[in-house]
């Protein structure tokens, strides 16, 4: 019989290998002191903790449960059963675990980083932040708490609380590779892009291999116009990570890296064609795709595709059968591959907003939202956390409209949505990030429906119809759309005008030249299409006393890259081109109401912001209608308001009426004066609330007939 000297010199053994990572050599050991000694609590617990760092966590919990049985009141036991559970992602079992340690001494700074990181597995991102804060109370220089509430701070959305976390962990441990990451994603959100980008090198040279730096880098290269350094970059995370589950996923966004301001027509069609080249190549040999990963890749069509001025359906048709072959199958598991019948009463309408475009819905939809008839329609908004409910609810100021927020990860985000069963959705914008171009996949509602929050089709083939207006369509408009067009007769918005500025400031103040004819484009400068600039130079040429102003882009080699597109296209002419820094609604209604005139951009032209800022001002707005939705809201937007002096039928008329506009006051008077007596057909329009709300209570399930456009037979026209 072994002597308790034996037993002891035994697991000081043990011990030592463990300590020394000889697992296998401790594991034996402590296996036959359990023999020896099997009322003694610490065996079971360390070995336990061996199993568990050998990856064998069901009998890890096993031999931890028995040493708590054998010594209930040990809180370091519990500790480490909680860790374990951690680990398997068991959420409430870990919770359990570090509470009973806590309750034992409250004192343990490491079972509330435990229980904290437990809590934010389950989602509860409040509850982790007080139990991290607890840890640090009692540790101030905890770094992993530190980092770890870094991290829930960033997904709550409290940028700058993440941002003192993170710069508190590198004055710490200047080395933390991880915290110069996430750091450099706070400073993203700020907008301080090149110190991001000094922590993300920063990071890379810490660990070479941390692909999260190196993606974000990619995204932070892509959103700063900078293509040749999105393309450099992200053929570095190609190269070292081959093996990688993202690895053929990443090739295909390598191809799809736009040029932000493009040059002329012929750059535009080459891209485009090799788009139609990687659908085809991927199609033979599909990539592995990973649900829980896809809101982090950017593999949608680019949304830039819309400002190139051609039809888009084609190639928007050939991702969306691409990607719908993926998605069948989960369509079935869910059981939303077919059709259920639509309430017979009170129908529940969602309205789909994600994160970072909660800003222009609200100026678009707000009126809609705030006017719709919620006794006969069930009305909820599906936003995305953590501040989507946050933003949008104050500005909807309305009781009776629900909040349904999801996350980012696309399968979460499909259960949450299908579990609110709602038989119509209307998606504000799709193909503007990940989230709202694949959610329409999984057809989580009976019907779907987008509109012009995104003017151009989805052509996802569950996407059933795309709400328009008379005023806005051709002839041949059903054949741009893979969904059935629904028209309207009036433009599908209740637009508040927005408050102007009380108090008039000359144009010197406002840094504009006083003494010049003024022509500004308010347009975003992405969508500048290169035929913008023979219109710009016809103004010049003929208007020696005229200026036109841009809206500098807030990144600026965007910017940067339009200068020089004009440079080489306009010569000397160029120098009369103004680009005025980013300002505050206030100053850019000061400065609509100071410019002579409102240049509008071709095949992209002012959506509601811009025409209808320009109409609140009354300053004249010349627009060049083309032949697709995104081209011609301008002038719809005219017709509705009753006049139509300022649409162009061709470049040089609009040359020509930007220039009388601009040179004639008296004329330029009369404009303004029969804008302002029109903003009662703009402004404020309570037809489309019952046109849209018609629409939403009288819509029936497609069925595969309705699928086949008609424009002689629209699904929906009232009479």
């Amino acid at each position: 019989m072994a002597t308790l000297q034996h037993i002891e010199h035994q697991f000081e053994e043990a011990k030592s290998l463990h300590k020394n990572n000889s697992l296998p050599e401790a594991e034996v050991l402590y296996r036959g002191l359990m023999q020896l000694a099997p009322s003694w609590p610490e065996i079971p617990h360390l070995l336990g903790v061996l199993l568990g760092q050998k990856g064998e966590p069901l009998e890890a919990i096993h031999f931890l449960q028995r040493a708590i049985t054998l010594a209930p009141t040990t809180p370091h036991y519990y500790h480490n059963l909680g860790r374990i559970y951690l680990a398997l992602a068991k959420w409430d079992e870990s919770i359990d675990a570090f509470r009973f340690a806590l309750k034992l001494n409250a004192q343990y700074p490491e079972a509330w980083f435990g229980k904290g990181n437990a809590l934010k597995g389950k989602s509860d991102l409040a509850g982790a932040i007080k139990a991290f804060e607890k840890a640090l109370k009692m540790r101030p220089a905890y770094i992993d708490v530190l980092y770890n509430q870094g991290n829930t701070w960033m997904e709550m959305g409290h940028w700058r609380s993440a941002r003192e976390n993170f710069e508190r962990c590198l004055q710490l441990e200047p080395d933390h590779a991880h915290a110069h990451n996430n750091l450099g994603s706070t400073l993203e959100y700020w907008e301080e892009s090149d110190q991001a980008e000094v922590h993300y090198r920063q990071a890379l040279q810490l660990a070479p291999d941390l692909l999260e730096a190196r993606t974000n880098l990619v995204s932070l290269y892509e959103k700063e116009g900078r293509s040749d350094d999105c393309r450099n970059e992200l053929r570095s995370v190609i190269q070292s990570a081959s093996g990688h589950p993202n690895y053929q996923w990443w090739r295909w966004q390598y191809h799809q890296i736009s040029e932000i301001i493009w040059q002329d027509q012929n750059q535009m069609e080459s891209f485009r064609n090799c788009l139609l080249d990687q659908i085809s190549a991927n199609t033979r040999q599909p990539p592995q795709l990973v649900l829980a990963d896809l809101h982090r890749l950017s593999i949608q069509p680019p949304f830039d595709l819309a400002y190139q001025g051609m039809d888009d359906l084609p190639l928007k048709k050939a991702y969306g059968r691409f990607f719908d072959n993926y998605f069948m199958q989960i369509r079935r598991g869910l059981g939303t591959d077919t059709h259920r019948p639509l309430r017979s009463g009170r129908r529940k309408v969602g309205f789909v907003v994600t994160r970072g475009h909660e800003g222009v819905f609200l100026k678009c939809i707000r009126g809609i939202l705030q006017k719709l008839d919620t006794s006969l329609l069930e009305i909820s908004v599906v936003c995305q956390a953590p501040n989507g409910r946050t933003i949008l609810q104050p500005a909807i100021a309305r009781d009776d409209i629900r909040y349904l927020e999801i996350p980012g990860r696309l399968d979460m985000a499909i259960h949450r949505i299908r579990a609110a069963d709602f038989d119509i959705l209307y998606y504000w914008e799709v193909g503007t990030d990940a989230v709202n171009y694949f959610l329409p996949f999984f057809r989580l509602a009976p019907v779907q429906c987008t509109s012009w929050g995104w003017p151009v089709t989805s052509g996802i083939p569950t996407m059933d119809y795309f709400l328009s207006c008379d005023l806005l369509e051709t002839e041949e408009s059903a054949q741009h759309y893979s969904e059935k067009l629904v028209l309207f007769k009036r433009l599908p918005v209740y637009y508040y005008p927005p408050a102007l500025p009380s108090a008039d400031l000359d144009r010197t103040i406002m840094g504009l030249p006083s003494d010049k004819r003024l022509y500004l484009c308010t347009q975003n400068l992405r969508k500048v299409h290169p035929d913008m600039d023979s219109l710009v130079a016809g103004i010049l040429q003929k208007d020696t006393e005229g200026v036109v102003i841009f809206l500098a882009d807030k990144r600026r080699p965007i910017t940067e890259k339009l200068q020089h597109r004009l440079s080489r296209a306009l010569g000397q002419m160029s120098k009369r081109c103004i680009f005025m820094p980013r300002m505050r609604e206030e100053d850019y209604l000061r400065i609509l109401t100071l410019v002579d005139v409102i240049i509008d951009t071709p095949h992209y032209t002012g959506g509601a912001n811009t025409a209808y800022d320009a109409f609140a001002t009354g300053t004249p707005y010349v627009t060049l209608p083309s032949r697709y939705h995104r081209g011609r809201y301008g002038m719809a937007a005219y017709r509705q308001l009753g006049m139509t002096d300022l649409v162009a039928h061709s470049p040089e008329e609009y040359v020509e009426q930007a220039i009388r506009v601009a040179s004639d006051i008296s004329y330029r008077t009369d404009i303004r004066s029969r804008i302002a007596n029109g903003h009662k057909n703009i402004f404020e329009d309570e037809l489309a609330v019952q046109e849209l709300q018609h629409f939403f209570q009288t819509v029936q399930t497609p069925g595969p007939d309705d699928r086949q456009k008609s424009h002689e037979h629209p699904i929906y026209k009232p009479g």
